[in-house]
């Protein structure tokens, strides 16, 4: 079967200019357009065979390449994704990335004994699974690779990694950095869009499945994997709680709240979506949660440079321009 590929033609967001173009698998064919999944089980031969401490310094190296090209893939991730440089954005996420991925090359998988006797002696031991299949989100897609290939690779698996596509170009850059550290064929990266997540999750060659993203694309995940029985990660948006007591300062925690609500632009499975309140301060908290006001006393939101600016003025154009409200601060709920 002839390959077939397209481009996608990502967008420097806010500023409406186009950015780069990125050759993604259209039509997908297992001997051709995924010849990276017959590496990475090849390569899976010898470097499950590679000693655990070499794996460990490996990881290292990782970590310091990571750190080394922090400040390149940050600016690539802002264009690429919108999110700001500073504050939690895309300096905080490579951050992030680097300090994973130095913590899991300290990690130890020693052996234990279960039982050793007169009658037996049973002992349990970790052996890598072979090809992982990683399936990335967009709303942190640098640092949660991390989270999915680094630890694979630690253990002696090898990985296929499929990004976003909506943020490929970011995702294929750091796989670059990530694979001069490696042996050829342990990480592999694939850009295209939802067919080839479904396609690595029917794939026979691949033996675990590692999903971040919604929960109806997780049952979708899940129930396409069942056919080959592939051991699966699931990690799904949830609906947090956060829960204020009566001894807080409402004054004082109302910017943590706003923080935990709208990290990342509110695009994080761990942000709060849902607020208990004690009975004796609900009113003042309610009081205290007003974002204009926190915006201007605590510099909740910031701009950070020119690039951010003309983000921010160009968004607000746009969003006026469609009627929608920025910013709006209710009445309280007792009000209405």
């Amino acid at each position: 079967m002839k390959n077939t590929f397209k481009f996608y033609l990502l967008t420097f967001l806010f500023i409406a200019s186009p950015l780069f173009a990125v050759e993604g698998v259209a039509v997908i064919d297992m001997r051709t357009a995924m010849l990276s999944t017959q590496a990475a089980a090849d390569a899976f031969k010898t470097w499950s065979k590679v000693p655990d401490e070499e794996r460990a310094a490996v990881c290292g190296k990782i970590a310091s390449a990571i750190g080394s090209h922090a400040e390149e893939l940050a600016k690539l991730l802002t264009q690429e994704q919108g999110k700001p440089l500073e504050g939690a954005g895309s300096r905080f996420e490579l951050g992030g990335a680097a300090g994973w991925a130095g913590y899991t090359s300290t990690l130890k998988l020693p052996d234990k004994i279960i039982q050793d006797d007169e009658n037996a002696k049973i002992i349990q031991t970790r052996k890598p699974i072979g090809v992982v299949g990683s399936i990335l989100p967009w709303n942190w897609p640098l640092m949660i690779a991390v989270w999915h290939v680094v630890p694979a690779i630690r253990a002696g698996n090898t990985v296929v990694m499929k990004p976003s596509p909506y943020t490929p170009l970011s995702s294929l850059r750091m796989a670059e950095i990530i694979s001069a550290c490696l042996p050829a064929g342990v990480l592999n990266c694939v850009a295209g869009e939802d067919e080839l997540g479904q396609w690595m999750t029917e794939h026979p060659d691949i033996q675990k499945i590692i999903f971040t993203g919604s929960i109806p694309t997780g049952k979708k995940v899940m129930s396409s994997s069942s056919a080959s029985l592939k051991r699966l990660t699931l990690e799904l948006g949830g609906n947090d709680a956060g829960i204020v007591l009566d001894d807080v300062d409402p004054a004082t925690v109302a910017p943590d709240i706003i923080q935990g609500a709208f990290l990342n632009n509110g695009q994080t499975c761990a942000c709060l979506k849902r607020l208990y309140v004690h009975d004796s301060i609900y009113d003042e908290l309610c009081e205290e949660i007003d974002l204009d006001g926190l915006i201007e006393k605590k510099g909740i939101l910031y701009i950070w440079n020119d690039q951010d600016l003309k983000s921010r003025e160009l968004e607000i154009k746009i969003r006026n321009e469609l009627g929608v409200c920025l910013l709006y601060t209710s009445p309280s709920p007792r009000d209405r």
